[in-house]
């Protein structure tokens, strides 16, 4: 029965849970036969007919033997509440369109219960089509009266989320039962040197347990430009060099060019069912995965850990499916999403509501990866437990951010005058990296320096405001630039100024000093721990314009302290390598997870190591 078992599952990993998760749809639907009137409605409904073709069982069929006993065991002998309708509500709200909106399924209606084929592939294509259907109606609710503060009808629309989880329940089942037979179903592979299911990459060549990882990082932002995404494309990259097996798995409206295959490693893109446009952050959409086809894939693939770069709802779907399938997750603290709820809305309760959000969200995870001592102290002073919290390594492309891409690119493409002393801003154009106070600094320092030009490199909401207020004084907003053209705007500019003191890491910062450049910025967030103060740069109170202008006038005042903080900018940044730092992270997976003993993680000592 294993070996059998063992073949069965090698041709197809997802045939028996989806032949197990009908058969539970199944035995429901014969229990409410007579109750809902199924039997009764007219010859035009389109819906009754056709869960008598996908459900009604078939004598003699496999459904009447081991799989439907393990339906029935697996449920316990609990069914729907028969007093309940709201499945059933559910179901012909939305039934009738995802019939009639595909013809694969509306074909199904003229065939007798005999002549079905696929029935298990099919009606999981339909439950998929009606939950989606229902997910995206949910959500729309829910988003509307989060808008109009309607708190009673948030819950109401909380509540009825219940008849989504029921229209799902036997996926979720039989995708968990499944999962956990998943290493007895590996070693019976493996002994009788079965294939790998067609259309599933075969593991890493190599031993061990860092080669046998499988992990699927799940993340809102891959194809917007930003810090985090342009990290998680440098990481597939690399994945793919090694020969490791790591997926960014997203859902995303906008793509740069084509499909995934034209993104460097392993991308899986899923369409999303809605996505809504964020009022404060208007370049990102939030989407709202398909939440079942995502299960689906992950279960096939066979990944080993779940990794959530996010708690938005693709870090909401990676928790789900790793509780689902049982398999370890991760997350890592990327943004500060209570100050910037904070900044951008100067609503104060609504910072309090994202850190308990954040804080319930993150305390979920097996572990969480902070990019500095400052935010996992942060976090774990919210009330996120100690032992789960632990520094990840990062690094730079000190190849790509190199001084020797500088040369006249302010001259050439903007028309500055070559005694031009650049002061560089590279990021988000917006108010929490607090902009307002550098523009304030900048008219400080051109009324005494006034050969120096900002160049501010990025975009956002706030950058036509920022223009109004340095409009008349030499200041140059450039927009987006990547590859050759960004390597360039921080290899020809002087020195680097970063007011911000909301940011968790703040890759600018390694990557201006790779290329060359002093740095200046806050006693507030991550990117200080990423500099040696005094050497590569200086540490300035944040929110605070006139000190971040006097560190600025003091380092030019000194041409020779600023050309020997440049060489050792770049001198501290080249061993910061990002192949390095990755390898280190990839190990990081393979890590036990913790039974949680109350003792906490060594914060300083594992940043140190």
């Amino acid at each position: 029965d294993a070996v059998s078992q063992g073949r069965a599952e090698a041709k197809g990993r997802s045939g028996t849970a989806l032949g197990l998760a009908r058969t539970l749809y199944s035995i429901a639907y014969q229990f409410y036969h007579d109750r809902l009137g199924l039997g009764g409605s007219r010859r035009t409904d389109s819906l009754p007919r056709f869960l008598q073709r996908l459900l009604a069982p078939v004598q003699g069929s496999r459904t009447d033997g081991p799989v439907r006993r393990k339906a029935s065991a697996s449920t316990g002998g609990i069914l729907p509440d028969p007093g309940s309708l709201r499945l059933e509500e559910v179901i012909r709200r939305e039934g009738e369109r995802a019939i009639t909106g595909n013809p694969d399924l509306a074909a199904m209606i003229q065939r007798g219960v005999h002549e079905a084929r696929n029935r298990d592939e099919h009606w999981f294509t339909f439950i998929n089509q009606v939950s989606n259907n229902v997910l995206a109606h949910l959500s729309r609710d829910f988003l509307g009266h989060l808008a109009g503060a309607n708190l009673l009808s948030i819950f109401t629309t909380l509540g009825a989320a219940g008849a989504l989880y029921g229209l799902m329940a036997p996926y979720l089942i039989a995708f968990g039962l499944f999962r956990r037979e998943r290493r007895l179903i590996e070693a019976v592979r493996t002994r009788f040197s079965l294939p790998e299911p067609d259309g599933i990459p075969e593991r890493a060549l190599g031993a061990g347990a860092e080669k046998d990882l499988r992990v699927a990082h799940f993340t809102d932002t891959f194809f917007e430009i930003n810090g985090v995404a342009r990290t998680l494309a440098q990481q597939a990259r690399l994945a793919a060099e090694k020969n490791l097996f790591l997926e960014i798995i997203t859902s995303a409206v906008h793509r740069k060019e084509a499909d995934e295959s034209t993104e460097p490693g392993r991308v899986r893109v899923f369409e999303p069912i809605e996505a809504y446009d964020l009022p404060v952050y208007k370049e990102m959409k939030l989407a709202v995965p398909p939440f079942l086809e995502m299960l689906k894939y992950v279960y096939e693939a066979g990944f080993t850990h779940i990794h959530s770069a996010t708690p938005g709802p693709m870090g909401l779907a990676a928790l789900a499916v790793s509780r689902i399938l049982k398999l370890p997750i991760s997350g890592t603290y990327h943004t500060a999403i209570p100050q910037y709820a904070a900044r951008l809305t100067k609503d104060e309760s609504l910072e309090a509501y994202s850190w308990r959000f954040v804080i319930w969200y993150y305390a979920q995870m097996d572990f969480v990866y902070v990019p500095s001592l400052e935010t996992g102290r942060e976090l774990i002073a919210k009330g996120l437990p100690a032992e789960k919290v632990a520094p990840y390594p990062r690094g730079v492309d000190a190849d790509r951010f190199h001084p020797r891409h500088g040369g006249d690119f302010y001259e050439h493409r903007y028309g500055l005058p070559p005694d031009s002393l650049v002061l560089l801003y590279v990021g988000r154009v917006s108010r929490e990296k607090n902009l307002a106070q550098l523009a304030e600094a900048f008219r400080a320092i051109q009324t005494v320096r006034p050969e120096c030009t900002l160049a501010v490199v990025g975009d956002g909401p706030y950058r036509e405001e920022m223009a109004a207020e340095l409009k008349g004084w030499p200041c140059l907003f450039t927009g987006y630039l990547d590859g050759d053209d960004l390597a360039a705007a921080y290899a020809a500019a002087d020195l680097f100024v970063f007011p911000s003191t909301t940011d968790t890491f703040g890759n600018v910062i390694l990557e201006a000093q790779a290329s060359g450049l002093p740095v200046v910025v806050t006693d507030g967030g991550g990117p200080r721990e990423n500099m040696r103060p005094g050497q590569t740069g200086w540490v300035v109170p944040g929110d605070n314009a006139m000190a971040l202008a006097e560190a600025v006038l003091q380092l030019l005042r000194s041409p020779e302290k600023l050309r020997d903080m440049a060489q050792r900018a770049r001198e501290y940044a080249a061993q910061r390598s990002f192949e390095h730092a990755f390898m280190d992270q990839w190990r990081l997976y393979a890590r036990p997870v913790p039974t949680f003993t109350g003792d906490p993680v060594p914060l300083d000592k594992a940043h140190a190591a």
